[in-house]
């Protein structure tokens, strides 16, 4: 009886603490699991799974370490993203209203096709250098955490993408020169 006991309590504790970690997808469609903070340790959220389509409304992840997550059609909304790791993350038709930015490491992320950076915070306090096309609105989108300056993209050492029209007349104007010099 005794060691039946142990074995329950032993499997409760095992399930228990493997049961507060959530998992994340990559853009190319690994699962990590458990979620890591930016130091290396399990991170404390414990909501549903983070990738694609997730509704983390209100999600906590401040410091977590999401390289190459895919948020694509996500719901952000009131989410904390401070200090978390997003270097490569896919931003596509994600809804980032109220969204809190401050610190986070968005070097190389996709802000092109976001839906809405409505009333997002933290912006400019952001480090590397995110993704974001002529067509991103950034209309309500501050820099500051206090919501009193609005968010200039150009300042914050963002890359504008250019347009798949644009690329396309670009090469088209150098293929037409190096022709006329033949």
């Amino acid at each position: 009886m005794r060691t039946l006991a142990l074995i329950l309590i032993s499997v409760f504790c095992l399930t228990s603490s493997t049961a507060l970690a959530a998992s994340y997808q990559r853009t190319d469609g690994t699962i990590v699991d458990p979620i890591l903070d930016t130091l290396g340790s399990v991170h404390p959220y414990s909501g549903s799974n983070v990738g694609p389509s997730a509704g983390l409304t209100f999600a906590d992840l401040s410091s977590a370490d999401l390289a190459s997550v895919d948020l694509t059609s996500s719901l952000l909304g009131f989410a904390n993203m401070t200090s978390a790791n997003l270097a490569n993350a896919d931003f596509t038709s994600a809804l980032a209203a109220n969204t809190s930015w401050a610190g986070a490491d968005v070097t190389g992320a996709d802000f092109t096709a976001i839906s809405s950076l409505f009333n997002a915070n933290g912006l400019g306090a952001t480090t590397g250098a995110a993704l974001y096309a002529a067509t991103t609105s950034f209309s309500g989108a501050w820099a500051d955490e206090a919501m009193t300056i609005p968010f200039d993209p150009v300042a914050a050492g963002w890359t504008l993408v250019p347009e798949p029209s644009a690329a396309t007349l670009i090469a088209l104007g150098i293929a037409g020169l190096a022709m006329r010099r033949r």
